[in-house]
């Protein structure tokens, strides 16, 4: 572990949301984030610092009935690496993108509850094969012949969730 001299971090996020009905609403959002580190000792950028990214996205709900939303998420490559911070460790990612859904029945008060939501959901749906940069598996670390793989960001997934409020 060392401690820099000086560093800083400056980007920019943001999130729009336009709704197109009462029930239909579009959202887009996105990240860029800069870290320079000003330590004398290294001239390269700060570790472990995510790449720009944005999603877009459509829902529809409402008070009671039927609920959806869709989003695709796009994540840029990422070579600025901190290679002598890290001697070596950090390593360049790919861009990648991904789809969710999520359909779900939003139902009135009942059983003591204000409201219940039953959602089924699916991330990833193109089971898109992918590593988010801020990851701690090293180059030096992985070791196939002995199973040591790399870290891969979930595949495809479904999820079931109920929420209520009382």
């Amino acid at each position: 572990t060392i401690n820099l001299d000086e560093a800083r971090i400056h980007g920019v996020e943001a999130q729009v949301e336009h709704a197109f009905t009462d029930a239909i609403t579009g959202y887009a959002s996105a990240t860029w984030i800069r870290g320079e580190n000003r330590d004398s000792r290294f001239d390269e950028p700060l570790t472990q610092m995510p790449p720009p990214e944005a999603s877009i996205g459509l829902s529809h709900s409402g008070a009671q009935g039927w609920q959806w939303d869709a989003r695709i998420r796009a994540v840029a490559s990422q070579s600025r690496t901190a290679d002598t911070f890290t001697a070596g460790n950090e390593r360049d990612t790919s861009g990648f993108a991904t789809a969710d859904l999520a359909v779900g029945y939003r139902f009135g008060p009942s059983a003591g509850f204000r409201s219940n939501e039953l959602t089924f959901s699916v991330t990833n749906i193109a089971n898109k094969t992918y590593r988010e940069h801020v990851n701690e598996m090293t180059e030096a670390r992985l070791d196939p012949a002995n199973g040591v793989q790399d870290i891969w960001a979930p595949g495809r997934s479904f999820g079931l969730t109920w929420n209520a409020e009382f």
